[in-house]
């Protein structure tokens, strides 16, 4: 059975079966496994992930263009195949996303947002708004 594992930037896809305890002591990173959920969330160690489907468009861009280059270097009917259904194939994937990633994501959201805002003490209570940025000139 053909299978593909490529890592980039803390994201791997792999189109195959997985062994069992898959994401035992998973962390970091995010995996896009392809494959009917029911049997792969049988084998997934859930314990420290979310198994999620894919439905951001960043997500899906990755998952097709990643495919793609893996297609054009190796010729995969695999891939090709996954591609030749699109985005109908795309629903075939569970996006496997750590806890802990997911927490350390959001801390820098949360840190992002608020290096651009500027917050307000009005009658005691602290209020940010979206719409005022930091880098904003003052009139």
């Amino acid at each position: 059975k053909q299978w593909y594992q490529r890592r980039v930037h803390g994201r791997v896809v792999i189109l195959g079966s997985t062994g069992r305890n898959f994401a035992a002591g998973m962390s970091g990173g995010i995996a896009y496994v392809m494959g009917e959920r029911a049997k792969f969330e049988k084998k997934c160690n859930t314990t420290m992930v979310d198994l999620l489907p894919v439905e951001a468009a960043e997500d899906l861009a990755f998952l097709h263009d990643t495919i793609a280059e893996f297609v054009d270097a190796t010729g995969s009917e695999v891939g090709q195949a996954v591609l030749d259904t699109w985005p109908v194939s795309a629903t075939g994937f569970v996006k496997v996303f750590p806890h802990e990633y997911q927490r350390a994501l959001q801390e820098l959201k949360d840190e992002a947002e608020a290096a651009n805002s500027i917050s307000v003490t009005v009658n005691g209570d602290s209020i940010t708004s979206p719409n005022l940025t930091s880098g904003m000139p003052m009139l």
